[in-house]
């Protein structure tokens, strides 16, 4: 609605919004009519143009264009989006049919749509980090419910083992310690599939190659249908440097995730490959797929999740967050009914010689 308003003011048919999101730059967040890839992101201090658009200008876009536009269909101008001295995003329209040299009037009259424009979308992403605020005080009020749970099971054990040096050679004692040890995994289950810690982490960043990471990663994996399937391809002299425990952690919540969304009949994989300086993993799987809309807009967000009421979304958004505090990149590609394959690309630190040490196998 953003863009087609300010197209109407401006004659135009077709644009682009672009909002500002920390530690990244300006995002393209909606495209409508104007072509081209989606989910760019700008360079910070990319181009002269950006200079005039950060001053809060009006500008009129005039080749040759900027790596961001060169794919767009006929770009004509920008206009700032401004709220209380601070640029929250732009707005790029395309070149009206019929164009006439802009007056005063029409630049004030952009301008102030676009100051209206910025605070409405100020407030709407206000309101989105206090609803994430929300639910993550909901999601820690579950660990302590969580944890409450677990106390109970561990006292359950704790009075098995007091009572079984005097009862274990009552064969109904024996019989009430297996029910209370199966109703207690049983649950157990239940609570650690809904849960994934985000506590930070002091495990000791290692040089392992990647078959010793899958040795690590299968015993992870190994509890649930359709079992991946691990290939490597001219992996000899490649290693990854990383907090093993974390990283594997990483990718088995995206390799349950496959299983998760894969027939028992189906089919993962996971294959290694080396490309230049880079390492890439890729965990593929013929699941049902995501849509576009869900995988950038809704994938990595906590909290979200395509198993309904059944989990909390929380294992992409960390397998993403493990990924790139190790210093990679995740990268996703899937459709519906097509599968999903998840990329993960790491530096390859390989200097030879590499052994992966006992505590952490």
């Amino acid at each position: 609605r953003s863009i087609i308003g300010l197209a109407q003011i401006g004659g135009s048919s077709a644009g682009e919004l672009w909002l500002y999101v920390e530690n990244k730059g300006f995002v393209s967040q909606e495209n409508w009519n104007f072509g081209g890839d989606t989910r760019l992101i700008i360079p910070p201090g990319d181009t002269a143009l950006m200079a005039q658009v950060k001053a809060g200008e009006i500008c009129v876009v005039s080749e040759p264009f900027p790596p961001w536009l060169v794919d767009r269909q006929n770009p004509w101008l920008t206009v700032p989006l401004q709220t209380r001295g601070e640029m929250i995003g732009f707005v790029v329209l395309a070149k009206p049919r019929v164009t006439s040299e802009l007056g005063w009037e029409d630049e004030t009259i952009l301008i102030t749509a676009g100051h209206q424009i910025a605070a409405y979308l100020s407030e709407y992403q206000t309101a989105l980090k206090l609803v994430e605020a929300q639910r993550f005080e909901a999601f820690n009020k579950f660990s302590a419910f969580l944890m409450h749970d677990m106390k109970n099971l561990i006292a359950q054990q704790s009075l098995l083992v007091k009572n079984a040096q005097k009862h274990k050679h009552n064969p109904a004692f024996i019989d009430d310690v297996i029910g209370t040890i199966d109703n207690s995994v049983n649950r157990m289950q239940r609570l650690v599939a809904q849960l994934s810690s985000n506590k930070p982490s002091d495990e000791v960043r290692q040089s392992v190659s990647l078959e010793q990471l899958w040795a690590v990663l299968e015993e992870k994996v190994q509890h649930k249908q359709p079992m991946p399937i691990y290939r490597s391809h001219t992996v000899r002299e490649a290693a990854v440097t990383v907090q093993v425990d974390a990283f594997t952690t990483a990718l088995s919540h995206l390799i349950h995730n496959a299983q998760d969304a894969t027939p028992e009949n189906g089919e993962i994989t996971v294959s290694a490959t080396v490309e230049g300086e880079a390492v890439r993993i890729d965990i593929t799987d013929s699941g049902s797929g995501m849509s576009e809309d869900f995988i950038h807009n809704r994938l990595f967000s906590p909290f979200e999740s395509t198993k309904s009421t059944h989990g909390m979304g929380i294992g992409a958004y960390q397998a993403k967050t493990l990924i790139e505090n190790e210093g990679g990149m995740l990268k996703v590609k899937s459709a519906p009914g097509q599968g999903s394959t998840f990329s993960i690309l790491l530096p390859n630190n390989y200097a030879g010689g590499i052994v992966l040490k006992e505590a952490i196998a």
